[in-house]
This record gives C-alpha cells, structure tokens and sequence, in this order.
C-alpha cells in the first residue's frame, strides 16, 4: 500500500466568517490535518471513491478580517508547503465580522474534463 502522501491540493474550497474549509486527494487513507499560523486547525480522515482518498477539513478558530498563512499534515508528516519550493506560502484570507462594505471576489475553477477518457474532445 502506498505512503498517504498528498496527491492532489490543498485547495481552499470555502471561508464563511471563521471557518474554512480546504479539499486534498492523498495517496492512501490518512488523517490529514491544517493549521494556520494563528493556532486556528482542523483535521479530518480521508472517505474514498473510486479508490481516491480525499478529505475535507474545517479549519475553525480563524480571526475575522485577517490573512492567515497554513500548513498540511498528513498522518502528521507536514506535506504542504513543499519544503524549498520558491513559492510563497498558502493563505486563509477571512472577511470581516461586518462585511457589507468589502467587495466579494471569487474564483471558480472546474476539472470537468480531466482526463481523455472523460470526452471526446482531444485535450493536450
């Protein structure tokens, strides 16, 4: 069986006042954990489907109106940020308690037609 390594993210899929919650696909199943450098965290165990392994954690604890960098654990080996990477690191950005006045932005992305497999269409 492989390691449970991280396949597949983190991905932050939503952030409603202090919660957040971020999506990974691992390699086998695991324990995957977050936590931010505020001492907000969560952790959850992988579910599988169609023998992938993912897992939705929420992150709760989070400070309103604030950027919060974060890290991934799993089954306590941090995976995420890849160590010497160059990147910068990844964030948890929270709106204020009394947002009215901050606009909305958002992302959508969609893998739809991941693989050729999955359309007629040749994709590259």
């Amino acid at each position: 069986m492989p390691a449970p390594h991280l396949l597949i993210g983190p991905l932050l899929r939503r952030v409603v006042g202090t919660r957040a919650t971020v999506w990974v696909e691992t390699a086998a199943p695991a324990v995957v954990r977050v936590r931010t450098a505020q001492g907000a965290g969560g952790s959850a165990h992988t579910f599988t489907a169609y023998d992938h392994h993912y897992a939705l954690v929420v992150v709760e604890g989070l400070d309103p109106d604030t950027a919060t960098t974060y890290e991934v654990l799993v089954d306590d080996e941090l995976v995420w940020p890849v160590p010497g990477s160059g990147f910068p690191p990844s964030v948890i950005r929270t709106r204020a308690a009394d947002d009215r006045d901050q606009p909305v932005r958002l992302i959508f992305g969609s893998c739809r037609e991941a693989t050729q497999h999955a359309t007629a269409r040749k994709l590259p």
